[in-house]
């Protein structure tokens, strides 16, 4: 579906007259593969000159305008699509996991795009540097309702309450089997929070969550004993 046949729709209440929503589909079906560049973009902006310089801006030169859509890679489509999404002016963007095509470099360059964003954007992602870097607001949805937070590191410390301690599991199980099972629960809790340790330490030092990082080499720590 194209992005301007995206409709948001809530029983029983009127639409914003001047809401100008725009969709961004992680699986990228709003760019024709049979079209080129230049083409693709024509439902976003109908002057041809406003997408020739978007494109160039974006890093597509002249001589690939005609090239077609379906010989983009995942993180140039995506770029493009970015491309539209800025060109439409939306008073509101969602997106639907934006990073899954990037690299680096392209999660750096969207999360500016979105800071200077002159309108409204709604974001699902599990990415956690682009949300710290690009939102200011965020909802928690745990336990089937729905709560707003004003501070991601409290969201985090919110989520860190509710997994289930390590310790608790290992009692669940008294067979061989279960003990082994636990065993690999253990070493993929622990693979993931020396990821999240390692992705947070490698951001600038305004962007590290020190409360968090705490949290997370205190039950390392608690990890590596259970394991030894």
């Amino acid at each position: 579906m194209a992005a301007d046949e995206r409709r948001i729709a809530t029983p029983g209440a009127a639409p914003a007259s001047r809401l100008h929503p725009g969709y961004y589909d992680q699986t990228l079906e709003q760019l024709p593969d049979d079209a080129s560049l230049l083409d693709a973009l024509t439902p976003f902006a109908p002057s041809a000159d406003t997408r020739k310089r978007a494109l160039i801006a974006a890093g597509f030169g002249w001589a690939r305008h005609s090239q077609k859509v379906s010989t983009l890679s995942g993180g140039e489509r995506s770029r493009l699509l970015f491309v539209g999404l800025s060109l439409a002016r939306y008073s509101l963007l969602l997106l639907d996991e934006p990073t899954n095509h990037l690299d680096m470099e392209g999660k750096a360059a969207l999360a500016q795009t979105l800071r200077d964003y002159p309108g409204g954007v709604l974001l699902v992602s599990h990415d956690r540097q682009l949300i710290s870097e690009s939102c200011n607001r965020f909802w928690l949805i745990d336990n089937a309702g729905l709560t707003e937070w004003h501070s991601l590191e409290e969201v985090y410390a919110r989520l860190q309450a509710v997994a289930p301690a390590p310790d608790s599991r290992l009692a669940l199980q008294s067979t061989p089997a279960g003990a082994d099972d636990d065993e690999e629960a253990l070493l993929a809790r622990l693979i993931d929070l020396e990821q999240w340790l390692a992705d947070d330490m490698a951001r600038k030092p305004k962007h590290q969550k020190p409360s968090l990082q705490a949290q997370w080499q205190e039950e390392i720590a608690r990890l590596l004993n259970q394991l030894a």
